[in-house]
């Protein structure tokens, strides 16, 4: 799945919880921040339980911990991945997380499941990844010039 480039120079990707990695063909940058945002409008599921990109857990479910793909995140839960180096995780629905890799690397991502439970999930979830622009470190002074010439 490739990301399309939005004219703000965002890109859109959707993510299908069917997939073990959604590839975007969007190369990041180590160094560079970026802010990774799912859409609220859409869910996913887990056989017939309906989450977003936070997924969800179960103390019932504790038992099984050891096996999902990722330890820290919820079931179902929203897994960006840098190349095979970092792993970051949704841990919010309602918040989009920013990441700032050490090392470069085609982002891909997946949701947390045991690896042989895909065919059980479905639907998809949209996710915006936008470059953040790092805040000026000097920024120009302001020396009492308002341009009020009624002085």
């Amino acid at each position: 799945m490739y990301g399309m480039a939005s004219e703000h120079g965002e890109y859109v990707v959707f993510v299908d919880a069917r997939l073990k990695w959604n590839g975007t063909g969007i190369h990041l940058k180590p160094g560079v921040r970026y802010r990774l945002t799912p859409d609220l409008n859409y869910e996913w599921r887990d056989a017939r339980r309906h989450c977003g990109a936070a997924g969800w857990s179960s103390r019932w479910f504790s038992w099984f911990h050891i096996f999902k793909r990722n330890r820290s995140a919820n079931w179902l839960g929203l897994v960006a991945m840098i190349g095979n180096e970092e792993a970051f995780v949704f841990l919010d629905d309602e918040a989009s997380i920013t990441v700032e890799p050490s090392v470069g690397g085609h982002l891909r991502f997946y949701a947390n499941d045991i690896g042989i439970m895909y065919w059980n999930n479905s639907d998809q979830l949209q996710v915006t990844i936008t470059e953040v622009a790092e805040p000026e470190a000097n920024p120009p002074a302001n020396h009492g010039d308002d341009g009020d010439e009624s002085d």
